[in-house]
């Protein structure tokens, strides 16, 4: 009896009640180009019945269902995928995402030849009803090939190489030796852990490549975790930080990414900031989520460090975000 031979690749797909977009994910994965293929879907203990609605997928042998037995969140779910992933790269899709039919073949195709340890999607941005017009979160027109130190300043904001790199794991795609070997992992039941997850895998790659003529599609539901807000929002905003932080130390890199580390924190508070104002209706909560912010990021800055790093702009947009000129009157 013949082997089944490995997987190319392992696409992993967390799921908590999105029944209603789940379709179409799992025929955009069925109907990818590239056959060698597996998907593996983690149901992170929805309340609805996952399993009844997807057997007809199951038939398929390419196809598995794990159901958690306690919410663990996202990161949760993308563990446990990881742990049972044979593939020879790992992919990670949102439930309520799907990407281009051919996305699996042009990725595979240029991690085998290229030998790299990421490759990079353009992640397009997709909403009811659908926009006439490509909102792209980053977009990747030409194949491109970066070094650590290139990825991890250009995420940061500190570089710019003509492209943006996001946190997001979901439209990247893995070689999964390499995430072995580094041990990486997601934080679990916590917002946020896309970040540590990034700077974690962008600091240890050899090679990164960004891969043009297929596309990761994100849908932002109404409903979604990132469309309102909790303490858990900013309580999570310290902890990734507080990680990465020590992340960097333990592993000596702190003095060579002191800069990067402040700027994605501050790119990271204002987005706190900015749903804090987006999402709460109550001029109380909105001050006292401030108050609670502000004694938060006392825990991940240090002020001399910030007002080293900070150029002396960056922190007059911080006392004066709305002044453009200088005029008295």
């Amino acid at each position: 009896m013949n082997a089944t031979p490995q997987p190319m690749i392992s696409i992993i797909v967390p799921v908590f009640n999105t029944l209603k977009q789940l379709p179409t994910c799992l025929d955009a994965l069925l109907a990818q180009t590239l056959k060698n293929s597996e998907i593996i879907v983690v149901d992170d203990c929805s309340t609805e019945d996952v399993l009844a609605h997807i057997g007809c997928y199951l038939d398929n042998s390419r196809f598995s269902y794990i159901r958690l037995e306690e919410n663990r969140g996202p990161g949760g779910g993308r563990n446990e995928g990881l742990s049972h992933a044979s593939g020879k790269y790992i992919g990670f899709c949102d439930s309520d995402d799907w990407v281009d039919l051919n996305y699996c073949q042009e990725g595979v195709a240029l991690m085998e030849q290229w030998k790299a340890d990421i490759g990079m999607y353009s992640l397009v941005r997709e909403s009811d009803p659908p926009s006439r017009d490509k909102l792209y979160k980053c977009q990747y027109e030409v194949f491109m090939e970066l070094n650590s130190d290139i990825a991890v300043k250009t995420l940061t904001y500190q570089f710019n190489a003509g492209i943006k790199i996001i946190p997001a794991c979901t439209n990247k795609i893995y070689r999964k030796s390499f995430l072995s070997s580094i041990e990486a992992r997601f934080e679990e039941n916590m917002y946020f852990q896309d970040v540590l997850f990034a700077f974690h895998t962008l600091t240890k790659t050899n090679k990164i490549i960004c891969i043009p003529n297929a596309e990761y599609h994100h849908y932002r539901r109404v409903d979604s975790i990132i469309q309102s807000f909790s303490s858990k929002h900013i309580d999570d905003f310290v902890k990734t930080f507080t990680l990465i932080k020590e992340y960097l130390h333990k592993n000596n890199l702190y003095d060579r990414y002191c800069h990067n580390y402040y700027k994605l924190c501050s790119h990271f508070y204002n987005i706190i900031i900015r749903q804090i104002f987006q999402f709460v209706p109550s001029e109380k909560d909105k001050k006292d989520y401030i108050r609670k912010s502000f004694s938060g990021l006392k825990k991940v800055i240090d002020l001399n460090e910030y007002f080293e790093y900070a150029s002396a702009e960056e922190l007059r947009r911080h006392i004066q975000p709305h002044i453009n000129d200088t005029y008295l009157y």
